[in-house]
């Protein structure tokens, strides 16, 4: 596979769990958090935090391969 497609798929699976990482935030966010109990509040917060590490990753590895290939 080449480092344009890689990327492009890598691209691809940042922006779900950008996505994802976004309904969550806005979900703590809402009045409808306020139903929920303290346990599934902290896993909510979990899970937005491993999803932004996930795509902070992504994007580091994205520009590892865009470094070799040499583009921009």
């Amino acid at each position: 596979m080449e480092n344009k497609e890689l990327i492009s798929k890598l691209i691809k699976e940042r922006e779900g769990y950008t996505e994802r990482s976004i309904k969550i935030q806005e979900f703590l966010r809402s009045s409808e958090c306020a139903k929920i109990g303290h346990t599934q509040k902290q896993l909510l917060i979990d899970q937005y935090n491993q999803l932004n590490r996930l795509a902070f990753i992504i994007n580091m590895r994205i520009d590892d391969l865009k470094d070799s290939n040499g583009t921009d």
